[in-house]
């Protein structure tokens, strides 16, 4: 087992035997590329190959979406098992096998491009970037690292490969009829109608290879402040729309690529909206929104902390060719059947567990006969009306009265000179008096109060009853119902 000094590095790190690993894997595949000296960038200073390499699409994006590094920009490690980190004539095949790869989203998006375009055309120094209409000062600021800079270079980064093709073919490593990569901004939710009305025009064109599918990339967040539910909105208004304008035979894989970490650079301000806390979450809540949507998650949190970040949110050189090899890994799983991305079982886009519907039950019958046959045709009785329930107090009504029995005539006498000594003499219990304050008759009852209702702190206060009130059934306390955040729902 060998030694390879890593550029820059003052450590020696082994490195697999070279038996098992494709050549690509234990190698600077930037070795050859142009401005690699000016740029000093080195493959092997970006990932550090291991055993053993991921084998299953949902082993890769876990391992990838959990690694980590040893140290401030020190090379990145998958989680458990490697990754793949492909030459020129593997990225060329791997983007060959698409009809078109559409990358959808902000700017992260499009540095994720770029960084693609600087392994198609084998430049550090200006792949990432139109250099061929440069000004003297672009071509000092947009170089190397500075393609990445938003500010100064974000207009002159590359948006599809067409354009390459188109007037600079020559630096173009891989065949330009066989590559066909678009980047499309739709940074903000909701998504305006001219960006859903082009995105769709470039889905119902006709593919160029029926039998190819079409790879979509999404990456959104920061404009809409790490909300989840708005990236689940846009992302659900841009599958709406491939829907609506994509054929039926066209197959798809889809990936969506969580901003990366956050840097010393981002403004105080932005930190509670941006921050490290928000930007975990966020992938985490985004791990269910795509699960629900067939849409693979390729999180670049771990995979970009402890690594230089320009401007606070956004990657230099290296961590945006780490994510774009993270990408290509996930296209080379993507299965050429039936154009999604490998399934496993209990994963995101996993096929849905089919219903079985059990056979109907043969119940024997006795041979029909004519008679029998005639009495099926002949209609059933009518069922007598179910009578409607009466409540209580029209019952109470509807039932004649009944008549209470004779008494004798010195029995009903002694009743009624009992009733007419009860009217002149007051009752014991009660008394009366006046209220000095409001000048009113009051009269203080005798019977027994009804015992207060003591509310809970938790039940509604309002239909308490009072002291001296019956607790009718409207009146009762009711308890409040909770959802899962503690607020009260009524």
């Amino acid at each position: 087992m060998g030694k390879v000094a890593y550029l820059g590095a003052s450590h020696q790190f082994p490195l697999p035997d070279p038996s098992s690993r494709p050549s690509a894997d234990m190698v600077d595949t930037f070795a050859e590329f142009a401005n690699r000296r000016q740029c000093k960038v080195s493959a092997l200073d970006i990932h550090r190959p291991f055993e053993p390499l991921c084998q299953t699409k949902h082993d890769l994006l876990q391992a990838m979406s959990g690694g980590g590094r040893i140290g401030f920009d020190a090379p990145y490690m998958p989680r458990d098992c490697d990754m793949r980190w492909y030459d020129r004539t593997e990225i060329c095949q791997i983007v060959g096998r698409f009809d078109k790869i559409l990358f959808v989203g902000d700017s992260m998006m499009r540095h994720i491009v770029g960084a693609l375009h600087i392994l198609l055309r084998e430049d550090l120094g200006y792949g990432a970037v139109t250099a061929w209409n440069f000004r003297q000062d672009e071509r000092d600021g947009c170089f190397c690292d500075g393609q990445f800079d938003t500010l100064r270079c974000g207009v002159q980064g590359i948006f599809n490969s067409d354009d390459v093709a188109k007037f600079d073919v020559d630096s173009l490593k891989c065949d330009a009829k066989s590559i066909n990569v678009q980047n499309h901004v739709m940074p903000n939710y909701p998504p305006t109608a001219a960006e859903l009305a082009n995105l769709g025009d470039v889905f119902a064109a006709p593919a160029v290879d029926r039998e190819k599918p079409v790879a979509v990339v999404y990456g959104h967040g920061h404009h809409n402040d790490l909300d989840t539910q708005a990236t689940a909105g846009w992302l659900t208004s841009i599958q709406r729309t491939i829907a609506e304008r994509m054929s039926k035979a066209v197959r798809r894989a889809q990936l969506f690529v969580t901003p990366g970490a956050a840097g010393p650079s981002m403004y105080d301000l932005d930190v509670l909206k941006h921050g490290h806390k928000a930007l975990a979450l966020f992938e985490t809540g985004m791990a269910d929104v795509c699960r629900g949507k067939e849409i693979d998650l390729l999180g670049t949190y771990n995979a970009t902390a402890q690594t230089t970040i320009r401007d606070g949110k956004h990657s230099d050189i290296r961590g945006n060719l780490l994510k774009i090899m993270m990408v290509l890994n996930w296209l080379d799983k993507v299965d050429p059947v039936d154009g999604r991305a490998r399934l496993e079982p209990g994963l995101a886009g996993a096929a849905p567990v089919p219903v079985v519907v059990p056979p109907p039950v043969s119940i024997n019958r006795p041979p029909s006969t004519p008679e029998s046959a005639a009495a099926a045709k002949k209609p059933a009785a009518p069922k007598p009306a179910a009578s409607k329930p009466v409540s209580p107090a029209v019952e109470k009504i509807q039932k004649p009265p009944v008549k209470e029995p004779k008494l004798p005539e010195h029995v009903a006498a002694a009743a009624v000179a009992a009733s007419k000594t009860n009217k002149k003499t007051p009752p014991k219990e009660a008394t009366a008096g006046v209220d000095d304050n409001a000048g009113r008759t009051k009269q203080k009852s005798g019977k027994k109060s009804l015992s207060k209702v003591v509310p809970h702190e938790d039940e509604d206060l309002a239909g308490a009853p009072g002291p001296d009130k019956a607790p009718s059934a409207p009146d009762l306390p009711r308890r409040r119902k909770h959802d899962q955040s503690g607020d009260h729902v009524q």
